[in-house]
């Protein structure tokens, strides 16, 4: 039987690391979802309604501009769709900036050491 990731069941309890790389990671392909979405009707808003480099495109039919339009809202609705999803979690994450720093082992920190050559003698000629 497949092994599930258990979620916490106390508010104050961590989501183990692997839970998190993989929420971060559906996170991670929703934003990328919403990034391929914008870029596919950037491009076709520039390629079939904007101007072209060497001037202005030629008259399109109406039929072919309904299409150019559709294209345009469904890939804007998809992104707004992927951004809705990605979104609350990213929320979450910026609520608990220091995750990183919760999962990692403490060490003891190094005794601070004096720089050998201070910035003010390394400006001097």
């Amino acid at each position: 039987m497949p092994e599930k990731s258990r979620e916490p069941q106390d508010p104050d309890e961590l989501p183990s690391r692997k839970a998190l790389v993989a929420r971060l990671e559906t996170q991670r392909r929703d934003l990328l979802r919403a990034m391929a979405c914008v870029n596919r009707a950037r491009r076709t808003l520039e390629e079939h309604v904007a101007e072209g480099p060497a001037g202005p495109l030629q008259r399109i039919s109406p039929k072919r501009h309904e299409v150019y339009e559709e294209r345009v809202l469904e890939a804007l609705n998809g992104a707004g769709e992927a951004l809705a999803t990605a979104y609350p979690m990213l929320e979450r994450i910026a609520a608990a900036l220091d995750v990183e720093e919760m999962l990692k082992e403490h060490a003891p920190e190094p005794a601070h050491v004096e720089p050998a050559v201070t910035a003010q003698a390394a400006t001097k000629p």
